[in-house]
């Protein structure tokens, strides 16, 4: 039985050295799968239509609302000046700005651009919404206009979400404890205001969490395929003009460093982090919401709005992980 003939590639001295294909320590091109992706903000997008129907359109969700959100003595002036700052044209300016640069400067401008379209598309989302509901009138105090869901909360968690998509993976568990701290102080002052309500500010964080799902879902569907992003790169050296694995000890730290990088990104490292953070994320909000001269009914409201946003950081990081965006 005649065996087929192998043929061997050979190098001249001048001729360069390939540096891509998987012979020479590059993966394959791999794509993200946006299926995880369109199913978490499907998830969200129920949520928030869950919310709107036990908060809104029910006098018991009404109530629950009214007293959640009885502001204390002395917060108005406080939470108006907060609120001026964050809602100022200037600083949005400059802040999706700031999701530009980041993403042109780690060769992720397709990332920024989806991430200011979430931030955008948050803002208006919940500008819409408040316009088109209708809120039944119980004959509660307080409130006489809708106002769900929150344009500033959704804001704010927009923006932590858009620079999550211009970061690398790592990077993201930073920016969810900070959106997890963060999000619900502007929360808390939206409340003390008298502007929104503890239905409000979960409205404005599972819109968000939506449209950054779907904004990553349309960036990994058409986005050509990106070499080299599950390991890096094993070390070879050349030989007679072909390339050799180095053996033995050399060989075993190079296959190290391989699979430590597969490690570092591989999906399954994004949950526990999710836990982690849905676990702590209450604690540190609480610890926040101390410090804040807001009453009993309010804090408790905010320390919810702390458990929601943390859920979403890590749900959304890890999904995005997952999905290799």
């Amino acid at each position: 039985m005649s065996s087929m003939p192998t043929l061997i590639a050979t190098r001249t001295a001048n001729e360069p050295r390939p540096s891509s294909g998987p012979l020479y320590g590059r993966p394959v091109p791999v794509r993200g799968r946006p299926g995880r992706l369109l199913g978490v903000a499907a998830g969200y997008l129920l949520v928030l239509g869950l919310t709107a129907v036990a908060f809104v359109w029910t006098s018991g969700g009404q109530w629950a609302d009214d007293q959640l959100t009885s502001r204390a003595a002395g917060t108005f002036a406080a939470a108006r000046t907060l609120l001026s700052l964050a809602g100022n044209p200037v600083v949005l300016a400059l802040l999706l700005l700031l999701v530009l640069v980041v993403g042109a400067a780690r060769g992720r401008t397709w990332a920024g651009v989806a991430g200011v379209g979430a931030l955008l598309c948050s803002v208006v989302g919940a500008d819409a919404l408040k316009l088109a509901m209708p809120r039944p009138d119980f004959e509660f105090p307080g409130y006489s206009h809708n106002s769900f869901p929150s344009g500033h909360v959704a804001g704010a968690t927009g923006l932590m979400f858009a620079l999550m998509l211009v970061s690398p993976a790592r990077a993201r568990w930073w920016l969810a404890f900070v959106g997890t701290a963060g999000v619900p102080v502007i929360a808390s002052a939206t409340m003390a205001a008298g502007w929104h309500r503890l239905s409000d500010a979960l409205g404005a964080v599972a819109l968000a969490s939506a449209l950054c799902c779907l904004a990553a879902a349309v960036l990994v569907r058409w986005r050509p395929a990106a070499p080299g992003r599950s390991y890096p790169p094993v070390p070879v050296r050349w030989r007679g003009g072909l390339p050799v694995r180095r053996r033995g000890l050399a060989g075993a730290r190079d296959r190290g460093a391989r699979d430590r990088g597969a490690r570092d990104q591989s999906p399954g490292r994004s949950w526990p982090a999710a836990a982690l953070l849905t676990v702590v994320g209450p604690l540190l909000v609480g610890a926040v919401a101390v410090v804040l001269p807001i009453g009993p009914g309010q804090f408790f409201a905010t320390v919810l709005v702390g458990e929601f946003t943390a859920l979403s950081m890590g749900v959304v990081a890890g999904v995005l992980c997952a999905a290799r965006v």
